[in-house]
């Protein structure tokens, strides 16, 4: 696993750098939609439908298979969240969390993996909307993973309690022993 070497930071720097990839990541769906619409308007020739047309029936099972990976990382991504507000992890959350927290013993890049991570989840829902968008340039089949997205990554905004609530998780995971 990637080391994060943040030893001659101050606690301010680090934490202004855990907002700036955040922010960062956040953007990242916001660009993907922006491209997809600018893909729309100059990119298809008149009357082509997507890069890769599929028959309806194709086209709706990836869609429902993408939606439902879709719910299935929105669930994971809750119980993180319900997690690191509660300061208890348990079942894959807590596998998830207590890998992702062992690596380092520096907190600051401890958060900084984990809220990687997680928004990482997040944009891989953004993707399947671009994934949607570039088999049959349907648009409006795209919104929902977008807003889907961004409403996720919006839960994990670090602010100053988020970052204290994950560095007492972790605290609270290895006096448990995890």
């Amino acid at each position: 696993m990637a080391q994060i070497d943040t030893g001659n930071m101050t606690q301010e720097q680090k934490e202004k750098n855990v907002i700036i990839m955040y922010i960062a990541m956040a953007a990242a769906n916001i660009i993907y939609f922006i491209v997809c619409e600018l893909i729309l308007k100059y990119g298809f020739n008149p009357g082509q439908h997507g890069f890769a047309p599929q028959k309806l029936e194709t086209y709706s099972m990836i869609k429902t298979v993408l939606i439902m990976l879709s719910i299935v990382e929105t669930v994971f991504l809750a119980g993180i969240k319900l997690a690191v507000s509660s300061g208890n992890a348990s079942g894959i959350a807590k596998v998830f969390l207590n890998n992702l927290m062992k690596p380092t013993a520096d907190d600051m890049a401890m958060v900084m993996i984990v809220t990687l991570n997680i928004t990482s989840f997040c944009l891989s829902i953004g993707i399947y909307g671009v994934l949607i968008f570039m088999l049959n340039g349907i648009i409006a089949d795209t919104y929902i993973f977008f807003i889907l997205c961004e409403v996720i990554i919006l839960m994990f905004i670090p602010s100053k309690t988020y970052i204290e609530k994950l560095i007492n998780l972790r605290k609270n995971m290895q006096q448990m022993g995890s």
